[in-house]
């Protein structure tokens, strides 16, 4: 498991906006320890600062 988290890790980075980017989406993914996974979809406008 460790392999496939290092790897979304390093396709994440390469596709990562730069700091300060407008981005039209944000995506959290909590994986518990039971093995299920969640996935929240955010609204990026509401984690801007003024």
């Amino acid at each position: 498991m460790r392999d496939e988290d290092e790897e979304a890790r390093s396709a994440h980075a390469q596709s990562r906006p730069d700091r300060g980017e407008q981005v039209d989406s944000c995506t959290l993914i909590v994986r518990l320890n039971s093995g299920i996974e969640l996935e929240y979809d955010l609204d990026p406008r509401r984690f801007t600062l003024p």
